[in-house]
């Protein structure tokens, strides 16, 4: 039986980096804020093989992040072949956090594909990769 996952995120505005000296060692904080629009919304569904359907410029990334979430997920929960569909794309480059959201909204449709459900956000953004540049955080939450 097919399964299918519907994500849909808003964007981040990203208003850049602020030196805080923070205590913990970060020297840099980011501050931003969510918005509805422009947004993301991808469709994942078990199939008999894995395929992207995406722009040229968004599907390599796609693969690298579920590559990367299927070697980083607990074994029982590693979601099998998919279909991975862009429906709609935050634009990139253009600091709205399109990457980050991008990666996000598919690390929580191949975790309910896996079967796991409520992951929180910063260990769906470790499963793909994301925020691990020392000193800059940046996980924005899929939903």
């Amino acid at each position: 039986m097919s399964q299918t996952i519907h994500i849909q995120t808003g964007a981040r505005l990203h208003f850049g980096l602020l030196a805080v000296q923070a205590p913990s060692g970060r020297n840099f904080g980011g501050v931003g804020l969510m918005v509805d629009a422009p947004g993301c919304r991808l469709s994942v569904k078990t199939s008999a093989e894995d395929k992207v359907l995406a722009s040229d410029e968004i599907a390599p990334r796609l693969i690298e992040w579920r590559n990367r979430y299927r070697e980083r997920c607990p074994t029982e929960h590693r979601p099998s072949a998919c279909s991975i569909k862009v429906v709609q794309a935050i634009p990139g480059h253009s600091g709205l956090g399109s990457g980050t959201q991008t990666a996000l909204a598919l690390a929580a449709a191949l975790s309910k594909l896996g079967g796991e459900h409520d992951v929180p956000a910063i260990e769906l953004a470790r499963r793909v990769g994301r925020g691990e540049r020392p000193g800059r955080v940046r996980i924005v939450a899929p939903y």
